[in-house]
């Protein structure tokens, strides 16, 4: 109605952008950010939010120019920064995007989001150590950051600090009670301290909530087998395949 009325309202194309990307209609979003900016060379967040149904799509070299753009239009954007960052770890840019994380966090020390994101990637650079210290920044900024904990815990588990792990996990499930993930590799801690009925208690509630959950059905076999209850391992492992 809003641009029926007024034909160059440039917001009301990035709000019907915005709207219709929520809906998964990514390509309809696209025409009307394009629209938008059409009408206002420099609307910053029309490029980013374009940059972010663009990554959505897939389109990941593309979406890299559209923050690019958002940010040379607006050097403080931090959110713009923050998903440039995203957009690049999914490219395997891993270093670039750490770069970004931290501008973002420069602008923005209290973005507790760009601190676990930029704790993801160090955990996936191998960096276990790090990421802690990210994540410990997220969860003094927000303390009920379940998938900061969740994330803090397989971190330490990486590192073999088994005990600290769980009470990650314990705590991400106090947090949000059906978070699958975290009962799943808190059974994997269990087995790894060879707490093995324990584990397969995890590995049970995390298939009662995702009974779709091929990894967990996958490490109770294992679990199972190290017990000694083979023919129950392998319907396990008929599952998960």
């Amino acid at each position: 109605q809003a641009i029926e009325i007024r034909p160059d309202y440039a917001e009301a194309y990035h709000n019907k952008g915005v709207a219709l990307s929520k809906m998964g209609r990514h390509a309809k979003a696209i025409r009307c950010y394009n629209r938008a900016i059409e009408i206002r060379p420099d609307y910053a967040e029309a490029y980013h939010n374009k940059g972010v149904t663009l990554s959505d799509m897939g389109q990941l070299a593309e979406a890299i120019k559209c923050y690019n753009r958002a940010i040379e239009i607006r050097p403080d954007y931090a959110e713009a920064y923050h998903n440039k960052g995203v957009t690049l770890s999914d490219m395997g840019q891993l270093a670039e995007a750490i770069g970004c994380y931290d501008q973002a966090i420069e602008l923005r020390p209290d973005d507790a989001y760009a601190h676990y994101s930029k704790g993801g990637v160090l955990s996936k650079m191998g960096r276990h150590a790090d990421a802690i210290g990210c994540y410990d920044q997220a969860i003094e900024l927000r303390p009920d950051d379940a998938e900061a904990y969740h994330n803090k815990g397989i971190a330490l588990s990486k590192m073999g600090r088994h005990a600290k792990a769980i009470r990650c996990y314990n705590r991400a499930i106090e947090i949000r009670p059906d978070y699958a993930e975290a009962y799943h590799n808190k059974g994997v801690a269990l087995s790894d301290m060879g707490q093995l009925a324990e584990a397969i208690k995890c590995y049970n509630r995390a298939i009662e909530i995702r009974p779709d959950y091929a990894e967990a059905y996958h490490n109770k076999g294992v679990t199972l087998s190290d017990m000694g209850r083979h023919a129950e391992a392998i319907g396990c492992c008929d599952r998960a395949i």
